[in-house]
């Protein structure tokens, strides 16, 4: 899921940032640039996901869901990134 066409998030493998996280990459580079927390507990077979508008949704079993409002999350690491630059 493309989150404002620079940035890029997906769930990540299990054992690389721990079960159940939401990994951010940079679309252009392929760098890994951070990740949303993700559920307590592994995830189930039918865990979903959704990118909408600015927030993000996912369902950790259930009877939970997570929501970030990841604008200012992309933002974030945007600023980071800006930062870097020579």
């Amino acid at each position: 899921m493309v989150a404002d066409g620079h940035y890029l998030l997906a769930l990540t493998r299990e054992g690389s940032s721990g079960p159940n996280v939401v990994g951010i990459w940079n679309a252009e580079t392929g760098r890994y640039r951070g990740a949303l927390v993700g559920c307590m507990y592994f995830d189930a077979p039918w865990t979903q996901f959704r990118l909408q508008g600015t927030t993000f949704y996912k369902t950790c079993n259930q009877q939970e869901l997570l929501v970030w409002h990841v604008e200012q999350d992309i933002q974030k690491i945007a600023d980071f990134e800006k930062s870097l630059a020579p």
